[in-house]
């Protein structure tokens, strides 16, 4: 830098940029000592900016970067840094820094800007009322920087560099990506705005832009960009996660200290230290040449074979050195998790994906992947190369895995941990909305999906998904609606040119062409593909540039029956028929398509069965669907047997295990009999799958139920007319949807048997396409509910279109228009709201239910029954009843919150949020929901019970139960045992 600009530069030492903070009262006093000076905090920034390109960003978004620009590594590097550097050059602005003076520890900062002398013209000339945000200031004046740099420069292509300073923090400027003179939008303002600054501001901000671009040496990769007509519209958003990333770390006040000067002692660059002590994890970095291990990655004898789908699969990636959408479509219990982690590890070695993020369905089904993951990870991770692994989702506490992970956690300022047993960690840096940074990740399928919704810090998900190989499992299960953002998901990642993998047992063709056209659609291909074979099955399909290759998998020949029986949708018949066919025993799954309904068939059973029946459903707490499902794996999973020794792992001579979906969800169970509420045909295969699971020797089966049987109830008229079916299953599922798949299956029932292998497929695609005969006498009735699903499908489109970042190719390469709109939902603070809008749902309630005696709360005594204590309002508590508290989450029930009155019931039980509880991680903005003694409580005037058995009961279903009367005092353990032995 020369003397005329390091003169320049030297006001802006005066200028704050971050100041000193800390809860610690022992600390406070430095809140008026420490500071960090602007020019500092913008060479700081470049500084990580660089070195996380050089040593952590994945290889392929690196070298997406230099292909596109023509750009060497280091050139991408210096681009990077140099975008990092110039983020905040907007805090060297008057209204920026006159904030200071109303800040209550940050106010005699605000005398140093002033001494700076830089604000006096602006203070004579600025309207005061004008107060842009930093972001947006910080863009406007990086674009009247840059044409001093690059005369001659395209405005345009300028503007898709200045992009990322307008978005660091996390919605975009919104600022036209033309050079306008009218007063139509906030651009000409601005710009007079800065005019009146007068010179010697300019000379700052020119200083401080040429400081960065001389640190960074970035000046030949912005005029090759300039050149190439600036970024693409999926560089825009990866480079502005990238910066809100190494601002974030550059922030940090533990990493990069603050001082009394405001400034380091030298000019040296203090990122290298910062990062040592951050310690991220690399990023995935599998040897190109060395074939894989697959007996070690899956811990498989090494005799082990892979089955069709698993070489199919392998083959049909090995050295692909593009970005393509596989599809693996297979029966269940076929491999198909294997075949997608051996296809994204053949896809990491040929195009240096940096890592992998894997979505499912539910919270259950992602705590039920972790520690599959987390054993692959294992077979090629060690200590000296350690990985990211983390759970994504709103109860991710509660994963006993994630928790042992969680203590490998290298945190700031921690030492390397060396209890780690391995090389698989939870680094505590990608929390929150930095989750999809980690190299790894299991979490819902919402988490990814949001990738294609206007949020705030979308820019994130995208530098997250961008350098990985991303896995979609059961992508059969999405509705329409979560189905149209999972098609505007795939052409985000085709434009980011990240490979996908879905995964599905019962995916239609109509939905597989839509998948696959709009991963093509953001390719956008070099020439019109032809024409592709239709799906076959079982099948694995790979659509990149060039079209759609389809590879059919090798059939099992052996068949896997089912006897369809339908029974009459009473209780006394189904008490009747379950203990008819379990004389002899048996294991026995009733799955039911509504708590209520659920709780019912409880009810009668247990009363028969009181020892040997359970009750599994969303509306328990957290802990006990956790300790049901441990409990049931246990007895009822692959491991276990009559003969067993262990009491854990001893199959019980009767189970009858009453459930709503959750029993269809990742559950490792085999049932010997199962009863079923209709539903579709996916579904109904998926429950039985649950039948006759796994090879078992005779004697662990009764002779009765040796062979696979399903007894279908809640279907309300039988005969010629169309079927009536109940209406909680209607509203569920859609009357088409369950009237077609009552046709595919009628020739299957009441004598005749499904083979769930061979026969899958085909009723799966009839009751998808629509191609599917009925009975004269349905056909009225059949195509006018086929019409209104049509509709209701296109409304649902329609819907999800609302919030949708618009398609890659129609955002004019302008971020502003791609994000317009993203500063209303906020993924992390309204997780339930956001999950919302990426799902066909309306937003529920989640609560933490605590018993409250005598004006004193307690934890719910069949979680903690030696606890007498009352819970602390006003101090943290302990680590323990932390997580017992946050075990204690429930879902309310809509009949006791309506979609409606949720914004209500919110603010009602804020009232009761305990403030010393905001501290603990666990239990930060949760809400409390408190029953009385009797097990009574109330929202909004709506009066429940919550049974330790049933969970939420409204009063008339508790008297028609015809339950005891529930009593309980905290201190009163002689009842203990009488209240919960059925638990």
């Amino acid at each position: 830098m020369t003397e005329e600009c390091a003169g320049d530069l030297a006001p802006a030492f005066l200028l704050p940029a971050k100041s000193f903070r800390t809860q610690d009262p022992a600390l406070m006093h430095l809140q008026e000592v420490l500071w960090l000076a602007l020019p500092q905090h913008l060479r700081d920034s470049a500084d990580v900016g660089m070195a996380l390109a050089q040593d952590w960003l994945p290889r392929s978004i690196s070298e997406r970067l230099a292909n596109r620009y023509s750009l060497s590594s280091d050139e991408v590097c210096a681009l990077l840094g140099f975008l990092a550097g110039t983020h905040d050059l907007g805090k060297a602005e008057s209204s920026w820094q006159s904030r200071l003076e109303h800040s209550p520890t940050a106010a005699w900062l605000a005398d140093k800007a002033l001494s700076s002398g830089l604000f006096d013209e602006a203070q004579k000339r600025c309207d005061p009322t004008v107060k842009p945000q930093h972001s947006v200031t910080s863009d406007v004046i990086l674009r009247r920087q840059l044409p001093l740099f690059f005369p001659g420069a395209d405005y345009t292509a300028i503007c898709t560099l200045t992009a990322s300073a307008g978005c660091h923090h996390g919605v975009p400027s919104n600022l036209p990506y033309l050079e306008l003179q009218r007063d139509d939008t906030d651009l000409p303002a601005l710009n007079r705005h800065l005019d009146n600054h007068g010179a010697s501001c300019a000379r700052v901000w020119a200083a401080l832009t040429r400081d960065i671009l001389d640190r960074t040496g970035a000046h030949s990769a912005l005029e090759k960009i300039i050149g190439a007509g600036g970024l693409t519209i999926t560089d825009q958003l990866t480079i502005a996660g990238f910066v809100s990333m190494s601002d974030w770390i550059a922030s940090n006040q533990e990493l990069f200290p603050l001082t009394e000067s405001g400034a380091h002692s030298s000019s040296e660059s203090r990122a290298a230290a910062a990062l040592d002590q951050l310690n991220l994890t690399q990023s995935w970095s599998p040897e190109p040449d060395r074939p894989i291990p697959f007996s070690k990655r899956f811990g498989w004898p090494d005799s082990a074979a892979l089955r069709a789908c698993q070489r199919t699969a392998q083959a049909a990636v090995k050295g692909l050195n593009e970005p393509a959408l596989v599809v693996i479509s297979e029966e269940m219990g076929r491999g198909k998790t294997e075949a997608a982690l051996l296809a994204a590890e053949e896809i990491a070695k040929a195009r240096g994906a940096g890592g992998l993020a894997f979505g499912l369905p539910t919270q259950v089904t992602a705590n039920a992947m972790l520690p599959r993951i987390s054993d692959w990870l294992r077979s090629f991770s060690t200590a000296e190369n350690q990985h990211s692994l983390r759970l994504t989702h709103g109860r991710a506490h509660l994963s006993s895995e994630f928790e042992r992970l969680v203590r490998h956690t290298r945190a700031v300022n921690a030492e390397q941990n060396d209890t780690a047993d391995d090389g698989v960690i939870a680094h505590a840096w990608f929390s929150g909305r930095k989750s999809l940074l980690s190299d790894f990740s299991v979490s819902t399928v919402d988490q990814i999906l949001m990738t294609a919704l206007k949020s705030r810090y979308v820019t994130l998900r995208h530098l997250g998904v961008s350098g990985k190989v991303i896995i979609f499992d059961e992508v059969h299960s999405l509705d329409p609606y979560s189905t149209a953002y999972l098609e505007r998901t795939l052409m985000w990642l085709a434009a980011h040119q990240t490979s996908v993998i879905l995964l599905s047992a019962t995916l239609d063709s109509a939905v597989h062409d839509r998948l696959e056209r709009a991963y093509a659609h953001g390719l956008r291909p070099r020439r019109p593909a032809a024409a592709a074979q239709s799906p076959s099955y079982p099948q694995v399909s790979v659509t990149t540039a060039e079209g759609t290759q389809r590879y059919d998998v090798e059939v099992v020949d052996e068949h896997r029956q089912v006897h369809l029986d339908i029974i009459d949708d009473n209780l006394a018949f189904l008490r009747r028929k379950v203990e008819q066919l379990t004389d002899d025993g048996g294991v026995v799954g009733i799955v039911c398509n509504t708590v209520q309904r659920a709780q019912d068939a409880y009810c009668t059973l247990s009363d028969l069965w009181p020892e040997e029946t359970v009750l599994l459903h969303s509306q328990l707490t957290a802990a006990q669907r956790a300790q049901i499902e441990a409990r049931l794996t246990d007895q009822l999973g692959k491991k276990s047997a009559r003969s067993s020794e262990d009491p854990a792992s001893q199959r019980p001579y009767r189970r009858i295990v009453v459930g709503t979906q959750v029993l269809e969800q990742s559950l490792d169970v085999d049932f010997d009999l199962l009863v079923s509420d209709f539903a579709p045909v996916d579904a109904l295969a998926q429950r039985a799958g649950r039948l006759h699971r796994h090879d078992r020797p005779d004697s662990d089966r009764p002779s009765q139920l040796r062979c696979a049987r399903m007894l279908l109830r809640g279907i309300t008229r039988r005969g010629p007319q169309p079927p009536l079916f109940d209406p909680g299953s209607e509203s569920i599922y859609g009357s088409y949807i369950l009237l077609a798949s009552a046709a595919a299956l009628s020739e299957n029932f009441n004598g005749g048997t499904w083979c769930i292998r061979h026969d899958l497929y085909p009723k799966v695609e009839a009751v998808g396409t629509g191609s599917i005969a009925v009975p004269s006498e349905w056909e009225s009735e059949f195509r006018q509910a086929q019409r209104d699903h049509k509709q209701a499908v296109r409304n649902a489109c329609r819907r999800a279109s609302a919030h949708q970042i618009s398609p890659p190719g129609k955002a004019n390469n302008n971020l502003g228009r791609a994000l317009d709109g993203a500063d209303t939902l906020d993924a992390d603070r309204s997780e339930e709201i956001v999950a919302a809008s990426v799902r066909d749902i309306e937003p529920s309630l989640e609560a933490i239910l605590v018993m409250q005696c005598d004006g004193l709360l307690y934890p719910l005594p069949w979680l903690a029954p030696s606890q007498t204590s009352a819970i602390s309002e006003t101090q943290a508590p302990p680590t323990w009843l932390s997580k017992l508290l946050a075990d204690s989450t429930v879902r309310l029930p809509r009949w006791l919150v309506p979609p409606y009155q949720v914004d209500e019931a919110i603010d009602s039980l804020e009232a009761t949020r305990i403030g010393a509880w905001q501290s603990d991680f666990r239990l930060k903005g949760q809400l409390v929901l408190a029953i009385d003694s009797d097990f009574r409580g109330q929202v909004l005037g709506t009066h429940f019970r919550f049974h330790p058995c049933y969970g939420f009961l409204r009063e008339e279903q508790f008297s028609q139960y015809k339950l005891q009367e529930m009593r309980e005092s905290p201190s009163a353990d002689e009842q203990e045992e009488e209240l919960y032995e059925d638990l």
